[in-house]
């Protein structure tokens, strides 16, 4: 079963001193987007060893309404909840 907070630790790299970021991820139906979990991001807690509640999202291929809530501007979606970000993977085939 896939676990984002999973994924997350497994390909973020450092990106400086003390910046985290994983890559693009993507779906098997094409969606990708950026995924993003640390102290310089906006999740819950905003740490770099996580669990994360909360993630942030950004940069989407397509529109994600059941985020939009979200939506910081910037094509920047801010703390969306783990859980509903799953079902959206999960809808879109899961991970490529």
């Amino acid at each position: 079963m896939f676990s984002l907070n999973g994924w997350l630790m497994a390909n973020r790299e450092p990106r400086g001193p003390s910046l985290m970021l994983a890559p693009e991820f993507e779906c098997k139906s094409g969606l990708t987007m950026s995924i993003q979990a640390g102290g310089f991001h906006y999740c819950e807690p905003r740490n770099d060893i996580g669990p994360w509640k909360t993630v942030e999202v950004g940069f989407p291929s397509r529109e994600l309404r059941t985020i939009r809530k979200y939506y910081e501007g910037g094509g920047v979606y801010a703390r969306v909840p783990i859980d509903a970000l799953e079902r959206i993977i999960k809808r879109n085939g899961g991970p490529a």
